[in-house]
């Protein structure tokens, strides 16, 4: 029997005949069969296996390598073209008598600033961000009791409670607010899932009698009331500020991007009037002073004084012992004593009314106030509507109002005003510092400013990188305070791409190079390691403005602006910082200005070591 690259036999006894033991051989890794030794196949195939992972292992790492080495090779097709475009424009605007060319390439992105500038969005405030929680503002008619809401409420509970997307709910009532609270599943808590629950359950309000407004409100993870600012109207006169109410609430629901308008000033409550009658309060010796404590002990106790116990501060309340005022009928037949030993009825002394009036009478600054709550769609601007109102609704008013009445903004409409402001300053506060610590290195007030030149391309990239997010459909990237933020550190990095090619223009100065080629070697020099400086900078921070998720809406803006406004920088840099060198030369009258500035800083440095 013949044995062709198969694996050896083990067990036999080479001692004994062959022939006699044949039966009782042990035979290990091999199968016999029709007269055949067929190889074990279980090892063969942990041969095959092995062999076959080698192989697909080698053929991945083949593919990988060459699809590196493609797109190395199309990455490098584009590099260079784009390197050899910039040089050209460089070589294009430099060089004497060319300050005709060097003014056009500084128009360039002084242009596209102001393109940008006048398409910018208005500012808004603080983004909600993705809070698992809604809001469903529910007010009941006045006089309605805590238990009579509950009961009200529940028809709209149950509506929540049959959302998929909500794991429990709880209806709140308490002062100043009665609202139905929807936890939403922490797996659907994404912003285009909250606005679709809230739009959801805005359609579903006018089904639910019994309230004056159903209003559906995301809440911010921060401590602001979101996208809403208010409008207090301020007067003497409840009469008055009610119509004055009707008013501008139907002007601010005529707004663009207005979602709904509520104010907290309910008429309609029932009420009991005491209406004292002077004439008879002289007659029995009682004055009207007198009349309003008896009747407030009557009916909730009158406050006496205060009484600390430990931390805790309690109020001392006075109440009528032995009366019990439940109706109207029983506040008339409350019994007055005058001093004398005489008692009378109150209805003797003063008509008691049954009316409706104000749920509450708000005070602002100790005068009776209305405000007016205005709720702001997810896509419109907080600050334009807030200047619209401004403009269009509160300044024709102020013109007609009464004397002694005025109209003001409120809310998150202070607040957005006071933050832009500090915004702005902090903006300019990291300005100043950039250019003070350049000046300090370079020991010259002319390049330092040519380096900050290059903060307004940041700053136009960063725009229209805003302004091109907004253009795509279903992307809201609003200009809220975070990504405001996105501009202030935009100071401090954009300025590097200039800061080398300014350095290494003095250095081939220096050496002895004129001018003009000085500024051409120094972008060519530094064309590189720019591209490759910033490139890893946007890619790095490419996945903050472009992929989705919890918490995106927080941080998306500030990733936009800085990837926008540091890959449009570093387009232009190369180009516009030799047209401004070439421009100081031109407006200085020196030819080799950046020499002896070098120079005097060395020989400073020098003296001083």
């Amino acid at each position: 029997m013949k044995l062709d690259n198969y694996s050896s036999i083990s067990g036999l006894d080479n001692n004994q005949n062959s022939q006699n033991n044949q039966n009782n051989q042990q035979i290990d890794s091999l199968l016999i069969a029709s007269d055949e030794i067929i190889p074990n196949p279980t090892k063969n195939s942990s041969r095959n296996h092995n062999s076959s992972a080698s192989s697909a292992l080698s053929a991945v790492n083949n593919l990988l390598q060459n699809l590196i080495t493609k797109i190395s090779s199309i990455f490098l097709f584009f590099q260079r073209r784009f390197e050899k475009f910039l040089l050209a424009t460089v070589s294009w605007s430099i060089g004497v008598g060319r300050k005709g060319r060097r003014l056009i390439v500084l128009a360039i992105p002084i242009t596209l600033l102001f393109i940008s500038v006048q398409l910018l969005p208005p500012a808004d405030y603080l983004p909600e961000g993705n809070r698992n929680l809604i809001l469903w503002l529910a007010e009941p008619f006045p006089g309605t009791s805590i238990p009579e809401a509950i009961k009200l409420s529940q028809g709209a509970r149950d509506f929540v409670s049959e959302q998929p997307e909500i794991m429990r709910s709880l209806y709140v009532h308490r002062n100043g607010l009665r609202a139905i609270a929807a936890f939403v599943k922490p797996e659907e808590a994404t912003g285009n899932k909250l606005d679709e629950i809230v739009d959801r359950f805005r359609k579903q309000s006018g089904n639910f009698p019994g309230y004056r407004f159903l209003v559906p409100r995301r809440v911010s993870i921060f401590r602001d009331p979101g996208k809403e600012f208010e409008v207090n109207i301020v007067g003497q006169d409840l009469e008055q500020l009610s119509q004055l109410q009707q008013q501008v609430m139907q002007q601010l629901r005529g707004l663009s991007g207005v979602q709904n308008v509520r104010s907290n000033f309910v008429t309609g409550a029932p009420e009991l009037q005491v209406i004292p009658n002077r004439v008879r309060l002289a007659e029995v010796g009682l004055s009207e002073a007198e009349l309003g404590s008896i009747v407030e002990a009557a009916l909730g106790g009158l406050r006496a004084s205060e009484f600390t116990d430990g931390k805790r501060e309690l109020d001392v309340t006075v109440e009528l012992q032995d009366t019990s005022v439940e109706t109207p009928e029983q506040l008339r037949q409350l019994p007055l004593n005058n001093g004398n030993g005489r008692q009378v009825e109150l209805a003797d002394v003063a008509e008691v009314v049954e009316a409706t009036g104000p749920d509450a009478i708000n005070h602002v600054d100790l005068e009776r106030s209305i405000t007016l709550t205005v709720r702001v769609a997810r896509e419109a601007p907080l600050g334009a509507l807030i200047d619209l109102t401004e403009q269009q609704i509160l300044e024709p008013l102020r013109e007609t109002l009464p004397t002694g009445f005025r109209a003001e903004l409120a809310g998150s409409a202070d607040v957005l005003s006071e933050t832009l402001t500090q915004l702005a300053s902090s903006f300019v506060l990291s300005l100043i510092i950039t250019y003070l610590l350049l000046v300090a290195l370079y020991r010259s007030f002319s390049f330092p400013m040519l380096i900050m030149a290059t903060v307004p391309l940041g700053i136009s990239g960063a725009l229209l990188s805003l302004i091109l997010a907004n253009s795509i459909p279903g992307v809201v990237v609003p200009l809220d305070m975070i990504t405001g933020l996105g501009f202030v550190i935009l100071t401090g990095v954009v300025v590097n791409n200039a800061i080398l090619l300014v350095d290494r223009s003095l250095q081939l100065q220096k050496e002895g190079h004129s001018y003009d080629k000085s500024l051409y070697l120094a972008v060519k020099d530094r064309l590189r390691p720019i591209f490759m400086s910033a490139g890893t900078s946007v890619l790095g921070m490419l996945p903050l403005a472009v992929i989705p998720g919890k918490g995106a809406e927080l941080y998306q803006g500030l990733g936009i602006v800085l990837t926008g406004g540091l890959a449009f920088s570093t387009i232009l840099t190369p180009t516009v910082v030799p047209a401004l060198m070439g421009l100081l030369r031109d407006y200085s009258g020196k030819k080799e200005i950046g020499t002896k500035q070098l120079q005097e800083v060395e020989e400073t440095s020098t003296a001083k070591v």
